[in-house]
């Protein structure tokens, strides 16, 4: 009589076939392969929890998902921009348009927005801003930066203050890169053209301030004549006639009416 067979030993042994090995070892690398990506393969799940995401996902807007903010609930490809000082990853994560530092800037970053912050986006200082300049809490490009005005900065710039064009200047003149007006105390460099605010002949081109007004005199030493809006008295040096209080220039100089 025949001794049965021993299933357990005959099991080994075909487990011992190098082919065998191989299916084995095949199996078990499927298994764990399936077990570290299943996280990822949750991205983008129908889901009504964070229980139906697993450990690394979130449940936002009914879909899986991977916030840039967990606690925020928010930002990378979630569907919900960040507020301001949540946790970003790039710009687009921020309902400021701004990431800095792995922050969202705005109204609110208090500064911590390592000078990312673009023109007219919110700031709390000129440290947010690219332009490191913030007026009216908005990053500008001011043609002064000292006194955070002119450029793109919606604030014009006093007397002296430094300008591109007249547009930059409360009083509507530029020169020589400075705002020249009646307050510019003599600190224009000789830049104000005709026409232009003056406080002493410092502030003008061609030296003469005349009623607060830089003009061209016909007679330096009299300031009169020319396009100063006063004629000169007799013995003045004049032009034309229009020069003289007298309405007769006679060879460069005013004189007595006949």
């Amino acid at each position: 009589m025949m001794a049965p067979e021993r299933p357990t030993s005959a099991r080994f042994a075909a487990l011992s076939r190098p082919t065998s090995r191989i299916l084995v070892i095949a199996g078990l690398a499927v298994v764990g392969l399936r077990l570290l990506t299943w996280p990822c393969a949750a991205l983008g799940r129908d889901c009504i929890s964070d229980d139906a995401c697993g450990k690394f996902q979130a449940c936002i807007n009914k879909k899986c998902c991977t916030p840039s903010d967990f606690i925020g609930r928010c930002g990378s490809k979630c569907g919900v921009k960040c507020p301001d000082s949540r946790r970003c990853g790039r710009d687009k994560d921020c309902q400021s348009g701004a990431c800095s530092g792995e922050r969202c800037c705005g109204p609110n970053c208090n500064g911590n927005c390592s000078n990312r912050c673009k023109e007219t986006q919110g700031c709390t200082t000129g440290d947010d801003c690219e332009s490191s300049a913030c007026v009216k809490n908005k990053c500008c490009t001011p043609s002064d930066m000292t006194n955070q005005c002119g450029g793109k900065c919606g604030v014009k710039c006093p007397d002296s203050g430094v300008c591109s064009d007249n547009n930059d200047c409360q009083s509507g003149a530029c020169s020589g890169q400075r705002c020249c007006g009646p307050n510019c105390n003599g600190n224009c460099s000789n830049q104000c053209k005709d026409g232009q605010g003056c406080t002493t002949g410092n502030d003008c081109a061609n030296n003469t301030c005349v009623k607060s007004r830089c003009c061209t005199p016909s007679d330096i030493s009299n300031q009169c004549g020319g396009t100063c809006g006063v004629k000169c008295p007799n013995s003045g040096v004049c032009t034309d006639n229009n020069d003289c209080q007298s309405g007769l220039c006679n060879n460069g100089t005013c004189g007595a009416a006949g």
